[in-house]
């Protein structure tokens, strides 16, 4: 039952891909990993692009992606640290690694995937970014 779900999920996953980054970090688990959950590892770690452009500036708005995060949390990516480099995924079976000034370090022949955290609260798991708004209709009652 679990392997035709995984299954039914890649199947999924691959029918809605989009060309998108993902940025490399000094840790590869976060820490603390609630902070990843609270936020949600794809808000701090995917870089998804404008479908309009050339596949060219992929790397160009990656890098982008990188120094918007990196304005946006001081300096650092929050659970996962300082960007060590990215990977742009352009299609389900390729994927190319490159350093943080844009220079090509390895080709992959699938995509890239963040690992998935989940927080629960009283066996429920709350979606990244649901936090505020539980705590707040908590608190309005």
């Amino acid at each position: 039952m679990k392997r035709r779900q995984a299954e039914q999920a890649g199947r999924e996953w691959r029918d809605n891909f989009q060309p998108h980054a993902v940025i490399l970090t000094e840790r590869t688990r976060p820490e603390p990993i609630f902070v990843a959950a609270i936020i949600g590892a794809e808000r701090l770690l995917r870089v998804d692009f404008d479908l309009d452009g050339e596949r060219e500036s992929y790397v160009k708005k990656s890098l982008e992606g990188v120094e918007r995060r990196l304005a946006k949390w001081n300096g650092t990516i929050p659970a996962f640290g300082r960007p060590t480099g990215l990977i742009v995924n352009y299609a389900p079976n390729f994927a190319v690694r490159f350093d943080l000034r844009g220079t090509p370090q390895e080709i992959f022949g699938e995509a890239y995937r963040i690992g998935q955290a989940s927080l629960l609260l009283k066996g429920r798991s709350i979606p990244p970014g649901g936090l505020p708004q539980i705590v707040h209709a908590q608190h309005l009652k």
